[in-house]
């Protein structure tokens, strides 16, 4: 997460930058086969078929766009450095990092700014090292479907120990929003998240984490739809005991609003125990590993959900394996 998050600032804020709404793509018509019943023809245009072949399409168009291969080009800059196993070599390349002149010249054309990532490593009196990282507050309009998006200022700081085996991240970004220049509008606030984490046995990091997002608001005028939820939070704990590790995550949510209905507050508390410490860390590398695969072998997003799967199912026997369980500890919502 420490490592990640610096890499996932730009890219995310630029994949958030993204027209995904299916009524963006270029139009979508679907072909219906000679069926022998009108059961058939139904279910060939059904819905759930039709949903699925416009938003196949619009990932295609997607990726085809300046904006995505932007957003490849900066996760290729930063790849390199977050591909390093040593804390302190990461950092020491990540200090005064800039974009490749490639890069730079996408980054230019889509926001009118070249470098809006900036990476600073400080050298504390006792060795401590303090990583600072803000991105600059991007704005892009579609010059073909005039759709406008806005993503403020993020910033934050990660503060090493001497010997890299403490760790204090926090990053906080005010607003993002995004009007499709048509029917939809989507805006985001008050983004925070802070993490405190440890390096133990078997390589990896215990401690805790906290996401936070205060306002979530989509508003479709063509389906009338207008959700709102407030108050979000996130809070993750992974400790070791012994050879074992457990993993708690707690969700609320204060206010769910759609239309005339309200739901709130949630509260939502899992825990995964007794996990057998080995088979975790041995499952944290194959998921490295297919992770460079997949850049490697150039996978297939059916390929990737695939592999995701099978790490899914791994995790599922390794939790209950050596006497490890799932527990549910509450699931509330008042409405």
């Amino acid at each position: 997460m420490k490592t990640t998050l610096l890499s996932a600032a730009l890219a995310a804020t630029l994949l958030f930058s993204v027209n995904i709404f299916a009524e963006e793509a270029s139009p979508v018509t679907a072909e219906i086969p000679a069926a022998s019943t009108a059961t058939d023809a139904a279910i060939v245009a059904s819905p759930s078929t039709v949903s699925t072949m416009a938003a196949n399409q619009a990932l295609h168009d997607l990726q085809k766009s300046a904006l995505w291969q932007a957003y490849m080009a900066v996760v290729m800059d930063l790849k390199p450095i977050f591909s390093q196993d040593d804390i302190q070599s990461r950092l020491e390349h990540l200090d005064g990092f800039a974009f490749t002149a490639e890069t730079r010249k996408k980054l230019l054309d889509l926001f009118g700014n070249e470098n809006p990532l900036h990476l600073k490593l400080t050298r504390q009196p006792d060795g401590d090292a303090e990583l600072s990282f803000s991105l600059d507050a991007l704005d892009h309009q579609d010059a073909i479907t005039g759709s406008k998006s806005h993503a403020s200022a993020l910033n934050g700081k990660a503060l090493y120990s001497k010997h890299y085996t403490q760790a204090h991240v926090a990053a906080a970004m005010p607003l993002f929003t995004f009007d499709d220049g048509k029917t939809t509008q989507f805006s985001a606030g008050e983004f925070s998240l802070t993490a405190d984490q440890s390096l133990g046995l078997w390589g990896m990091w215990f401690g805790s984490a906290i996401f936070k997002l205060e306002h979530l608001a989509i508003d479709d005028s063509k389906s009338s739809a207008h959700i709102k939820l407030d108050g979000m939070s996130v809070k993750a704990d992974m400790k070791r005991h012994g050879q074992q590790v457990d993993i708690d995550e707690e969700f609320n949510t204060r206010l769910i609003n759609w239309g005339s209905d309200e739901l709130g507050p949630v509260h939502m508390v899992f825990k995964l125990v007794n996990i057998d410490g080995r088979t975790l860390a041995a499952l944290d590398e194959k998921a490295k590993k297919l992770e460079q695969a997949s850049q490697v072998n150039k996978q297939t997003e059916e390929q990737k959900v695939a592999a995701i799967i099978a790490m899914m199912k791994d995790v599922a026997v390794a939790t209950l394996t050596h006497g490890g369980a799932i527990e549910i500890q509450d699931v509330s919502a008042q409405y």
